[in-house]
């Protein structure tokens, strides 16, 4: 099984650089990146909301480096990659 979802990974993150470079004609590049962030947050959001809860009170305490942290490395590295 864990073959199969390395197999995956790699499938969906090509995947991502081939529609990307496809549809850079089509769609603004921050556009794409929205769209993609929307969908990936839609699709673990049902797993997510659990260990929010429970980790409630470390999130909170920790929002502006976890703010800042998630700006600076995948949000910039896709952001970046959509405009190129």
């Amino acid at each position: 099984m864990s073959y199969v979802l390395l197999i995956l990974t790699a499938l969906f993150w090509a995947g991502n650089f081939v529609l990307g470079r496809a549809m850079h004609l089509v769609l603004p590049p921050i556009l794409m990146a929205e769209l993609r962030w929307t969908l990936a947050l839609l699709l673990l959001l049902p797993f997510l909301i659990p260990r929010f809860i429970k980790n409630k009170t470390v999130i909170l305490t920790h929002w502006k480096i976890l703010t800042l942290l998630s700006l600076l490395s995948v949000a910039t590295l896709i952001l970046l990659f959509t405009l190129a």
